[in-house]
């Protein structure tokens, strides 16, 4: 078994990853919004926390995602 902040880390996920997994989208809310994503350079990096984020955001119905000015 290992042990220590390796071990501990192999455990934890980020909220994205959690809520990625999740099969159900979220309500329609009537709004249509226009929003640019940033990565986040510790997710990538660090997690290794790619796609979840993104993926998220697709299942929102009412919001188109576009790249970062």
């Amino acid at each position: 078994m290992r042990s220590g902040p390796g071990a501990f880390a192999a455990k934890c996920k980020d909220v994205t990853e959690v809520l990625a997994e999740m099969e159900r989208a979220p309500n329609e809310v009537g709004l249509k919004l226009r929003v640019a994503f940033h990565d986040s350079c510790h997710l990538q990096h660090a997690q290794g926390v790619r796609s979840q984020p993104r993926s998220l955001l697709s299942k929102i119905p009412w919001l188109e995602l576009v790249g970062d000015p």
